[in-house]
């Protein structure tokens, strides 16, 4: 009975959730590299608890063929940023679009388990050049799940040599077009209401018991 209760208490259902999304609107619609110079962006957001199964995407994208950038998942960014506030990183490449306009989100980071707390995306960009435009699509309607926060957006042209220790500018009059998912491990109804009848059967089991 007992193994029953505590398998009972610990039954779970993954609930996936869309935490945070950006969606498009406003007259900038990319931040881009200026020619000749690299640049680093950010976005933070904060969870009021643990998420599982975590995925960010970003709208990364170019009007002319670059080489791949890199996105990191960071703690904390600034100029206190070391390597020892990082949790990820990649390579990650620049959709090419025939319009600004146009484009969809990739998948950055995916599969995290990330506990309450801060976290930021950090994109650095390859050199800016002529023949084209490259950096993180931008937006202005942002939608969030109770408990998750924006914590803002930040940019940096000619960033640090490690990108997320840049010395960051926040901006306002945007956001930085980013999605963060996840699932939140909740008990289910129909679990509660089966670990109280157990409950209530060991009650009644222990009134019955004869008295030796």
């Amino acid at each position: 009975m007992n193994r029953t209760i505590i398998s009972l208490l610990l039954a779970t259902s993954a609930q996936a959730a869309t935490l945070l999304d950006v969606g498009p609107g406003g007259q900038i619609i990319l931040l881009s590299a200026p020619v000749g110079q690299k640049s680093a962006y950010a976005s933070g957001f904060s969870l009021d608890q643990t998420y599982t199964n975590v995925s960010i995407e970003a709208m990364l994208k170019s009007t002319a063929t670059y080489p791949a950038g890199k996105a990191f998942l960071m703690r904390e960014i600034g100029a206190n940023a070391t390597t020892s506030d990082e949790l990820q990183n990649k390579i990650v490449n620049f959709q090419v679009v025939a319009s600004l306009n146009s484009g969809s989100f990739q998948t950055i980071f995916s599969g995290l388990t990330l506990n309450a707390g801060s976290y930021y995306l950090v994109v650095e960009t390859p050199v800016g050049a002529a023949a084209g435009a490259v950096g993180w699509a931008t937006g202005t309607a942002l939608s969030t799940a109770p408990g998750v926060s924006l914590l803002g957006d930040y940019a940096r042209t000619n960033p640090a040599a490690y990108a997320p220790s840049s010395d960051f500018s926040q901006f306002t009059t945007t956001h930085l077009r980013m999605r963060v998912s996840g699932d939140a491990a909740v008990p289910e109804p129909a679990t509660l209401a089966l670990t109280g009848l157990a409950l209530l059967g060991v009650g009644l089991v222990r009134r019955r018991r004869p008295v030796n």
